[in-house]
């Protein structure tokens, strides 16, 4: 996060025209941490000396999963994910 928060100039929870910079609290990949997300694309492992190369990239891609820019907290609360454990 130091990293984007110093190459873009904003800090967390803020945003401009290009950039909207947040925290999430959990995308389910705590095991390919640290986890970037671009426009619905997961960018797992993330390294400092890549990570802006790969926002980049992970930008002009279609998202992975569609949905997930789309839901809302309410849709998300709802899905029974675990269901199927």
């Amino acid at each position: 996060m130091r990293k984007i928060e110093a190459e873009t100039g904003l800090k967390a929870g803020e945003k401009n025209e290009e950039v909207d910079l947040n925290y999430c609290s959990c995308t389910g990949h705590c095991h390919l941490a640290p986890v970037t997300v671009v426009n619905g694309n997961f960018i797992h492992e993330g390294k400092e000396e890549t990570v802006l190369q790969e926002i980049e990239e992970a930008a002009t891609r279609e998202p992975q999963d569609p949905g997930i820019i789309d839901a809302s907290v309410d849709e998300i609360m709802n899905n029974d994910f675990l269901g199927d454990l």
